[in-house]
């Protein structure tokens, strides 16, 4: 895939300009630094493969290599790392550890394909929802074989997420929704996939992740996704009263042009807690006028979360005023030692 620079240079540089509201915060500046070289670099057609860095820490690319993350980290890094890999005797170690790395991760995933082809769980699931369609495509081997077919397997686990909300939620009545922090798309991706009722998905992010989300979504939905350089002079979005469906890729400082009550269904993964409260609040504050009346708010997490570098899941059901929710831990697909925490707003 050619790499969009028009696209790019517009998100980056619009960006700066900016309210600091609308910026990466701590946890997020250098993830979003080092994706962007790396998008520069290589592009984002690979970029779900082992050896890509683009979206590290909201991707699904398996890391093997750590020079991988040495190559677009800060020039004075790069630096560091060049004279250090430098030394025989650091890099021959390095070099065995990928190795050692990529025999352990095969064995892995044949472990992990056989409990999924076992699972009545991930068995029920597949039988509930139906997945003929591509999850792999940008390179992913982070991937699951289950009788004759290779499937993603963070689709499954966000298979599992939808399956565990959709008891609160029901999706098939919704015809519009929102996420803001979606990752790559992936998300997105299944939802519309899942619920053809959906004609109008409102996905925001900050800059470069909605360069790769868009990417994405438009190798599955063509010109039904309306990038950043399509809404740029719009004043707002205009309401969708057709039967086609319509992806607007928003960077998050656009997010005043979506219509007040434009919206359905609300709802954000991770990484409200990853950014500043104050930055997390003032998204909340444009939902709640975004978001129709009786709309439902979807909230998730994860647990053993880090106090130092992102803040209590519980926290984000206070960004909104006047709402009730209704929270519920469920044991991961593939780690049951390990949960998600749902928070789903009541009526």
């Amino acid at each position: 895939m050619k790499l969009d620079m028009d696209l790019l240079d517009a998100l980056m540089i619009d960006q700066k300009k900016a309210s600091p509201l609308y910026s990466p915060g701590i946890y997020w500046k250098e993830l979003t630094e080092r994706s962007l070289r790396a998008i520069r670099a290589n592009g984002v057609s690979d970029f779900r493969n082992i050896g890509s860095n683009i979206a590290d820490a909201y991707g699904d690319n398996l890391i093997l290599d750590v020079r991988v993350r040495q190559r677009y980290a800060s020039f004075g890094k790069r630096i560091f790392y060049s004279i250090l890999n430098w030394i025989p005797r650091v890099s021959s170690t390095i070099e065995s550890q990928k190795n050692i790395a990529e025999t352990y991760l095969k064995l892995y995933k044949e472990a992990r394909s056989m409990y999924a082809n076992s699972s009545k769980r991930i068995g029920d699931l597949l039988s509930k929802y139906p997945t003929e369609f591509d999850s792999l495509r940008f390179g992913c081997q982070d991937s699951v074989t289950i009788g004759s077919r290779d499937f993603s397997a963070r689709y499954l686990e966000m298979l599992e997420r939808i399956n565990v909300f959709s008891s609160e939620v029901d999706l098939d009545l919704a015809t519009s929704f929102m996420e803001i922090g979606g990752g790559f798309g992936s998300f997105c991706h299944l939802v519309l996939e899942l619920f053809p009722g959906i004609k109008t998905y409102y996905y925001v992010d900050v800059a470069p992740n909605i360069y790769t989300a868009t990417e994405y979504l438009k190798s599955f939905y063509g010109d039904s996704v309306l990038d950043y350089l399509s809404i740029k002079t719009m004043d707002s979005l205009p309401t969708n009263r057709s039967s086609s469906r319509t992806i607007y890729c928003l960077p998050a400082w656009e997010i005043s042009k979506i219509p007040n009550s434009a919206v359905d269904v609300f709802h954000n993964a991770n990484s409200f807690v990853e950014m500043p409260e104050w930055a997390a609040q003032n998204y909340a504050s444009s939902v709640a006028k975004i978001l129709q009346p009786k709309g439902k708010i979807i909230l998730h997490s994860y647990d053993a979360f880090d106090l130092n570098t992102t803040w209590h899941p519980q926290k984000m059901c206070d960004l909104f005023k006047g709402r009730k929710f209704k929270t519920i831990s469920n044991p991961r697909i593939f780690n049951a030692k390990r949960s998600d925490y749902f928070f789903i707003s009541q009526e």
